[in-house]
């Protein structure tokens, strides 16, 4: 559970996981993005926009992008950065870097992608600017999705 910018709170098993914890608000598990980011990174601000797209692609589906500021001045920095760029997904703080430990983030940009089990099924480091990201993160999609239609659990 992180911080928002926006005042709320982000729990990973408001998404998924086996047990929603709040299924009232999400009836249905989701795929979760984590994007690993800190304002001073240069290939981050190439990395957000595309992800801010593949958001937009995937809204009405079970998919769930969330930006992950490490930047260890909080929200002080990060709001008017944000603010600057226009970014418009949601943007969880994770001042002490506890939530990147967790998942093993030593480089930004670092991506996440975690099933609606709760797996981790994908993860990188790094921006690559002659893959494109939205395809690469539908490969991801693709593959969650067959791994669940073939009744098999996520990979742990």
């Amino acid at each position: 559970s992180m911080p928002l910018l926006s005042g709320a709170r982000f729990s990973l098993n408001d998404w998924c996981g086996d047990t929603l914890r709040r299924p009232y608000v999400n009836k249905k598990r989701h795929v979760v993005v984590l994007s690993f980011w800190a304002t001073y990174c240069v290939p981050c601000r190439k990395e957000i926009p595309e992800l801010m797209q593949f958001a937009k692609r995937h809204e009405k589906h079970p998919v769930k992008v969330v930006c992950v500021s490490i930047d260890k001045e909080g929200a002080d920095i990060v709001r008017p950065h944000v603010r600057q760029e226009e970014y418009t997904l949601p943007v969880a703080l994770d001042m002490y870097k506890r939530t990147a430990r967790k998942y093993g983030v030593k480089v930004i940009p670092a991506l996440v992608v975690i099933g609606p089990r709760g797996y981790v099924w994908h993860s990188s480091v790094g921006f690559d600017d002659k893959e494109d990201l939205g395809k690469k993160l539908e490969r991801v999609l693709l593959m969650i999705r067959r791994g669940e239609n073939a009744g098999r659990p996520d990979p742990g």
